[in-house]
């Protein structure tokens, strides 16, 4: 009898693996040939310290970096030191996506015991050209999809016999989830740990307890170092610049002069987000934050340049208060913009503005989006669907993506139906679920806060969307499955 319509696969099949390696084996190399490769230039002022102190000074570059959790630039530092390139973060990347396809497999196995439904689903995620473009992007988005991954495949595992090993990997996973992307805030730490000890409630706390001490540790000594060099307690000052997008980008100026007035809000809101260091100057020269840090870090003033300067930092703090008050004066400019950055998290994660040229604006002529678009057209056609058409594909949400969305959230509504702890199969899988609508509901959430990047950010848990859906569909279909006919009984005279 097929996997899916019985018990869990305890194993896969021997040929799948194997397969899923050859076909993104020959995925890449088949991009290759296209042309796709990464960015010939180092990557530089975007969410990276400057290039030439991570070369130089790499110790000292990390210390005062305030913009973006350290991780991803201390492997761009190590990269540059050691090979004057960007190399091993798109080697990082291609590492992370080939992992994310081995994890979707063994989860959906693990969770379903379906191994054809998983061996489809991890291959289209190898081959899908989300993952051939962010390999050769500058930005952690596939290392941090990853991440989730192993995460929730760790958390499975916390109670069989590879535990310690489990234990570890849940633990490095949480550490590059807040050290890499500030979306991921040291206080989602504790409730992933809870989540991931949830199905064992008899011993709860004695798992709980060295699963979060683990867990916190490395981040929280940069949220201290942050705080006290910075005092800011997070591993970005970015999260208010964010927020000022929401009611800044693409809004008409007199519209937002009318809510500056009104309000009596902080005139920075007109310097827009994400200026450089110049624009922000003249509004926080004499803002006493900008004035007391500035006394204090004179000498790390070479280390403080660009998006992580201190005049950025300043102006972060400024629209901390200023949005908030826009939005009061103006709840449509704010609510407009949401709708909007809910449009872009169910669209397409290959339509990022962003992802053509890894260059500061949209992609031009030429660029891995260019030598992908047969490729990317037909994946729309034949399996993203985007609904509706015009020039802006960024902003058209694909039908299969809404319909992932939609069931996902759904399936809270019916939780107490379907969500069940009675035998150790299904408390695993409630379990994952659990888990999973943490990470998911993180990402989410950036609609409230970021526009222009979100399908960006739900790539990063769109491998997890795959698992789940294929989890779905295997247990669908074996609710579904007819009763195969009993034998007769032989009569015995």
């Amino acid at each position: 009898m097929p996997a899916i319509y019985g018990r869990m696969a305890v194993s896969p099949r021997d040929w799948h693996l194997p397969a899923l390696l050859v076909l993104f084996i020959a995925a890449r190399l088949c991009a290759w040939a296209a042309g796709v490769a990464p960015p010939t230039q180092h990557p530089d002022h975007w969410q990276f310290q400057n290039p030439q102190i991570l070369h130089d000074d790499l110790v000292a570059g990390l210390w005062y970096l305030h913009s973006q959790p350290p991780l991803w630039n201390l492997i761009y530092g190590l990269s540059l030191k050691f090979f004057d390139s960007a190399v091993l973060l798109y080697a990082t990347a291609i590492a992370s996506n080939l992992l994310s396809t081995m994890l979707i497999y063994r989860l959906i196995t693990r969770l379903s015991g379906a191994c054809g439904v998983a061996f489809v689903a991890a291959a289209i995620f190898a081959v899908m050209p989300a993952a051939l473009l962010y390999e050769n992007f500058p930005l952690p988005t596939s290392f941090v999809a990853a991440m989730v991954l192993l995460a929730t495949w760790c958390a499975t595992e916390l109670n069989g016999p590879q535990r310690s090993a489990a234990f570890l990997g849940f633990v490095l996973a949480m550490w590059a989830l807040t050290m890499s992307r500030a979306t991921f805030h040291i206080a989602m730490v504790p409730l992933a740990c809870a989540l991931a000890c949830l199905p064992w409630r008899g011993a709860w706390m004695r798992r709980f307890l060295p699963l979060l001490v683990a867990s916190v540790s490395l981040p929280l000594m940069v949220y201290v170092k942050n705080w006290v060099l910075f005092d800011t307690f997070a591993a970005s000052s970015w999260g208010p610049m964010n927020a000022a997008r929401m009611v800044t980008v693409d809004v008409p100026r007199p519209a937002l002069l009318d809510a500056v007035q009104r309000g009596k809000c902080d005139s920075i809101v007109e310097a827009g987000a994400f200026a450089w260091t110049e624009t922000y100057r003249p509004y926080v020269k004499d803002d006493a934050k900008f004035i007391a840090v500035s006394q204090r870090l004179e000498s790390a003033r070479s280390y403080l340049r660009d998006y992580n300067s201190l005049e950025i930092l300043t102006a972060a703090n400024r629209f901390s208060k200023a949005v908030p008050c826009i939005i009061a004066a103006s709840p449509g400019i704010y609510l407009e913009n949401v709708r909007r950055a809910v449009g872009i998290f169910l669209s397409a994660s290959h339509h990022y503005i962003y992802l053509g040229s890894g260059e500061d604006g949209p992609p031009a002529g030429g660029d891995n989006v260019e030598r992908l678009r047969p490729y990317i057209d037909m994946f729309d056609r034949v399996l993203w669907l985007p609904i509706g058409s015009g020039p802006l594909k960024s902003n058209a949400p694909s039908l299969v993506v809404v319909l992932v969305v939609a069931v996902w959230l759904t399936a809270w509504l019916f939780a107490r139906g379907w969500m069940s702890w009675r035998t150790e199969e299904d408390a695993l899988r409630s379990g994952a679920f659990v888990l999973g609508s943490l990470f998911f509901a993180v990402e989410l959430a950036t609609c409230l806060v970021e526009v222009l990047e979100n399908n960006r950010f739900r790539h990063e848990v769109e491998p997890l969307m795959f698992v789940f859906a294929a989890v779905a569909v295997a247990m669908g279909a074996r609710h579904l499955a007819p009763l195969r006919p009993q034998p007769k009984a032989l009569k015995v005279m």
